[in-house]
């Protein structure tokens, strides 16, 4: 989604971004963390999934 990479190309840590149009319909964006260039694919995708549970959790312990 072009829309989405342009629009956090700039974008800081702990930024709030949008509505951001793309064919997919309006997003809100966070920048929660950015990670070096350096990482490889798989560590970032450990580092999205642990990222990704934290969330889930905190999710589910405010609805409850």
């Amino acid at each position: 989604m072009p829309e989405v990479v342009e629009a956090i190309s700039k974008a800081k840590e702990g930024e709030i971004l949008g509505p951001v149009q793309s064919k997919l319909g309006y997003h809100v964006l966070k920048i929660e963390k950015w990670f070096s260039i350096e990482l490889n694919q798989a560590v970032r995708e450990q580092i999205m999934d642990s990222l990704f549970q934290v969330w889930l959790q905190n999710m589910k312990n405010s609805s409850g």
